[in-house]
């Protein structure tokens, strides 16, 4: 092998890697990266896995001799992270692979690649087309709410449909959901998938340009895009059905700035050690925001709110924090059912439209 990468763009391919496969393996040659150069099409692909799930991207760049080697995966990102410039010659010969780039040449062996595992393949055919902009928004806003790990692993992936003229992505831990979706005309049949915590946190990596193309079978889920494909394990079981508790209306609602509100929520959670809750009452046009109990002082904040309801919720400080910040407007309507406490944006640009709900420590009060 011979080519020549700029530095950047390659370092940006082997982090997409990193972020795939786990730190630590079980099989030692999984700590690699396959690396392929292609000469006919001026490419150099990287492949990564650690079985259950697998990658493989790839980057432009002047290929003179085509060729494979394994190279440790995390030794060739810091090498790439402190070569003095940003053109990269990579040889191979003689099982050892030479990174040249300035004045700075470093020569490593190449690694056995006899157990290294191959490229899984996802049979079927395509069964649905989007843009990856629309997928990479959907998996982020709703990803924070991914369940920890759950011994029937029902709440520990998002959901992602596409059915009844609507691509809507949700994910929950049962004491708190997240759903967003948009209006969305496919000719091919509904679709129901589900993504893991490490497959959602890929995918909200890729490049939002262009398409991204799915297919499904019975052990596999595979996502191309715009330059490379990634492929994981399907789990076991059936996502929660999480739309018969969302509310069709509010009992009471008003909206807010916000930042201010993110702002005064870590505020007063700095008096609310392991997250032991907030109050949030709204009366007379204003919200104050106040700790749970007072054993560790006391604290309040208070900010202007836009409505003439009136009630106090008590819920996790950390989850409406984290709800809304996966809310990308200005202001945010915050309504309240019985049940349920809502943080939705206000006049959002773009096609997507989202609910955060969260279950609160008691029933709401509304006056």
């Amino acid at each position: 092998m011979n080519a020549s990468v700029d530095r950047s763009v390659l370092l940006r391919v082997l982090l997409f890697c990193s972020g795939v496969i786990e730190k630590r393996v079980t099989m030692p040659v999984l700590q690699n990266v396959l690396l392929s150069a292609d000469e006919s099409f001026g490419l150099i692909h990287a492949f990564a896995t650690d079985t259950e799930i697998s990658t493989s991207i790839h980057c432009e760049a002047t290929v003179n001799e085509a060729g494979t080697f394994l190279i440790g995966l995390e030794t060739f990102i810091e090498i790439l992270r402190n070569l003095p410039d940003e053109t990269v010659l990579i040889k191979t010969a003689d099982a050892k692979v030479t990174i040249e780039s300035g004045t700075a040449r470093f020569a490593l062996p190449i690694p056995n690649g006899a157990d290294f595992p191959g490229m899984p393949e996802t049979e079927g055919p395509v069964r649905l087309v989007t843009d990856a902009s629309i997928l990479v928004e959907g998996i982020r806003t709703v990803s924070y709410a991914i369940g920890l790990p759950d011994p029937n692993m029902l709440m520990t992936v998002l959901s992602v449909t596409s059915a009844n003229g609507s691509l809507e992505f949700a994910a929950t831990d049962a004491k708190r959901l997240a759903v967003t979706s948009c209006e969305w005309t496919s000719e091919k049949e509904a679709l129901h998938f589900t993504v893991p915590p490490k497959a959602a946190r890929a995918i909200s990596k890729i490049d939002p340009r262009g398409d991204v193309r799915i297919k499904t079978d019975d052990f596999r889920t595979e996502v191309a895009f715009e330059n490379g494909v990634l492929i994981y394990r399907k789990v076991d079981g059936n996502f929660p059905n999480y739309t018969a508790i969302i509310p069709n209306a509010y009992g009471a609602q008003v909206t807010t700035d916000r930042k201010r509100l993110i702002d005064a929520l870590r505020r007063i959670q700095l008096m609310t050690p392991n997250d032991r809750g907030v109050s949030l009452t709204i009366a007379s046009g204003r919200l104050t925001v106040a700790p749970l109990r007072d054993e560790c002082g006391q604290g309040r904040d208070y900010l202007p709110v836009e409505g003439d309801a009136a009630f106090t919720t008590l819920l996790s400080g950390q989850y409406a924090t984290q709800a809304l910040e996966a809310i990308g407007t200005e202001r945010v309507l915050l309504g309240v059912s019985d049940r349920l406490v809502g943080f939705e944006p206000v006049d959002p640009d773009g096609p997507m439209r989202s609910k955060h709900l969260i279950v609160p420590r008691v029933p709401v009060d509304i006056a």
